[in-house]
């Protein structure tokens, strides 16, 4: 590879890592507000049990305590359910998780084309002049991708890390494929 091919295929290469830790850390958010709303639906539930004041005074009806205390205790969790009502609407956290879903989805789709191209320049099957020409589209069909990117928070972003650099989710050994890909297709 000559000197202008590898600065170019540096170029290239970076634009995939960045792709791949946007992918990632779309998909860690999506995971967050899967669990959120698991936990909130959990607990909505426990909450909503709790407040039916009737379950609670026969709960509580063998223990010696004032009446008051029961209702200030009912009222104080149908508060707390209240507020998580109103705060997590239904399905609010699924379709957050669902946006960052599909859009790690996309990312993902162009994740590929950058390996692809990396493919080919490696095969030396593209012209500097052809590797400049699909890195631009690339870098014009990844610009519009992201203008129109879901939130993401610092949680995700560490969650991508681990997955990223301690398990290597996006890496794949010689003994996988090995493991995976059928003996007669395996090229080494």
């Amino acid at each position: 590879m000559n000197e202008s091919t590898r600065l170019l295929y540096k170029c290239i290469e970076g634009r995939y890592v960045k792709v791949t830790w946007s992918h990632k850390i779309q998909e860690s958010q999506g995971d967050i507000y899967l669990e959120k709303s698991k936990c909130i639906k959990n607990t909505m539930c426990w909450l909503s049990v709790l407040t039916t004041g009737t379950a609670l005074s026969s709960m509580l009806s063998f223990v010696d305590i004032d009446e008051q205390i029961i209702y200030s205790i009912t009222a104080c969790l149908a508060v707390i359910l209240s507020y998580f009502t109103i705060r997590y609407k239904d399905n609010q956290l699924e379709m957050k998780a669902k946006e960052n879903k599909d859009f790690a989805a996309k990312l993902h789709n162009l994740r590929n084309k950058y390996e692809a191209l990396m493919t080919d320049i490696c095969a030396g099957l593209l012209n500097d002049a052809e590797i400049i020409a699909q890195r631009n589209n690339l870098s014009d069909e990844e610009n519009l991708l992201y203008s129109d990117a879901p939130y993401t928070s610092s949680s995700a972003v560490k969650r991508a890390n681990k997955a990223l650099k301690i398990k290597k989710e996006s890496t794949t050994e010689e003994d996988e494929i090995d493991a995976i890909v059928p003996t007669d297709l395996i090229v080494h």
